[in-house]
C-alpha cells in the first residue's frame, strides 16, 4: 500500500513536470534587445525616425510570428547623442539581460568598443564608420561603410566626368560620423584615384549656404560629396535652387526590397540615384549629397519625403 502511494506521488510529479515543460515550450522564448540613440539632440532628425522604424519592425515581427512562438522585446532609450548617457543605457540593458545590442553614433560606438568585447555582446550600430570594426570582434556592419560609400561616389564621379581631373569638395558633419570617410577618400586619391579634393567643409547650424556655394564655385569645384544628415543637405539644396542652380538628378535607383520583406518602400516620385545620394547639376559645380535618409519603416507601402519637404 505504501509503495503504491509513493508510486502515485512520483507519477503525479512526473506528469506535472511534463505538463509544465510542454507549456513552456509552446509559450516560446522572449529575446531581450536594447537600443540607445539620439531621439533628441544632434542628429535626432535621423535618430527619431530610426527609433520608430525599429519599434515598428519588431512589433511586426512579433505580430506576424516571424519567429514562431518566440518574441523580441527591444527597449529603446534616448541618449541625446551623448556618449556618457549611451554608456549608462548600455549598462542598464546588460542588467536587463539583453542578448543583442543596437547602438547609434560613431563616437559612442568607438568609445564603447572594448565594453562590447568584454561583455561579448553582439552589436550593430546605426553608424557605418569603417573604424568601428578595427580591433573589435563583436561589432557588425549590415551594409557598406561610410568610407566605401564615399569612395564609391568618388569613383562614380571620376568614371563619368568629362574633361580634365574633376575638382571635388566634401561637405561633412562636424563629428566623427562626418569626418570618418574623409581620410579614406584622401587615401584613395593618393593611391591614384584621378580626383582633386579642393576643400573639406564642416558645416555648422547655418541656415544659409549661399556664401559657401559661391566660394566653392569661385574655386572651380565641380562636385560636392556630402557625409551628413538630412537637414544640412536639404538647406544646401534650397539655397542652390534659390540661386538659380537648377537641379538634375541622375544615377541608379536603390535596390528593390525582397518580396518577402515586411517593409515595402516605394521609390518616391523624384529619382533616387545610387548610394542614397542625389546629384544636382549647377551652372558650374555639381553637388552630390550623400546624406542618410531614414524614412520611418512601416509594414506597408508609403512615399518617403522629398528633401526639404
Amino acid at each position: 500500500m505504501e509503495n503504491r502511494k509513493r508510486m502515485t506521488v512520483v507519477l503525479s510529479l512526473t506528469l506535472i513536470f511534463i505538463v509544465a515543460f510542454t507549456f513552456q515550450a509552446q509559450a516560446g522564448q522572449t529575446y531581450k534587445l536594447g537600443l540607445s540613440l539620439a531621439i533628441t539632440g544632434p542628429t535626432s532628425d535621423a535618430g527619431d525616425p530610426y527609433s520608430k522604424g525599429v519599434e515598428d519592425y519588431f512589433n511586426y515581427v512579433n505580430d506576424m510570428k516571424l519567429l514562431g512562438d518566440d518574441k523580441i522585446d527591444c527597449t529603446i532609450r534616448d541618449d541625446q547623442y551623448k556618449t556618457d548617457i549611451t554608456k549608462r543605457n548600455f549598462e542598464d540593458f546588460l542588467d536587463q539581460g539583453i542578448v543583442f545590442y543596437l547602438n547609434y553614433s560613431t563616437g559612442s560606438t568607438l568609445a564603447l568598443k572594448k565594453d562590447f568585447d568584454e561583455e561579448k555582446m553582439p552589436t550593430i550600430p546605426a553608424s557605418f564608420h569603417a573604424g568601428n570594426l578595427v580591433d573589435s570582434s563583436y561589432i557588425f556592419l549590415p551594409i557598406a561603410s561610410y568610407s566605401a560609400q564615399a569612395i564609391g561616389l568618388a569613383e562614380y564621379v571620376v568614371n563619368n566626368h568629362k574633361g580634365s581631373t574633376p575638382k571635388v569638395a566634401m561637405f561633412i558633419h562636424p563629428s566623427a560620423f562626418g569626418r570618418g570617410p574623409v581620410s579614406d577618400v584622401e587615401k584613395a586619391v593618393a593611391a591614384g584615384l584621378d580626383m582633386e579634393i579642393v576643400e573639406v567643409v564642416e558645416h555648422g547650424k547655418d541656415l544659409d549656404n549661399t556664401a559657401m556655394l559661391k566660394r566653392l564655385n569661385s574655386k572651380g569645384v565641380q562636385y560636392v560629396i556630402s557625409q551628413t544628415i538630412q537637414s544640412p543637405v536639404a538647406t544646401m539644396l534650397k539655397d542652390a535652387s534659390r540661386l538659380g542652380m537648377v537641379a538634375k538628378t541622375f544615377g541608379e535607383p536603390p535596390p528593390t526590397l525582397s518580396p518577402r520583406s515586411p517593409v515595402q518602400v516605394r521609390t518616391p516620385s523624384w529619382p533616387w540615384p545610387r548610394s542614397t545620394g542625389v546629384m544636382i547639376r549647377l551652372p558650374t559645380p555639381i553637388i552630390t549629397p550623400m546624406a542618410l535618409w531614414w524614412p520611418r519603416l512601416l509594414p506597408k507601402s508609403f512615399d518617403a519625403p522629398r528633401p526639404g519637404a
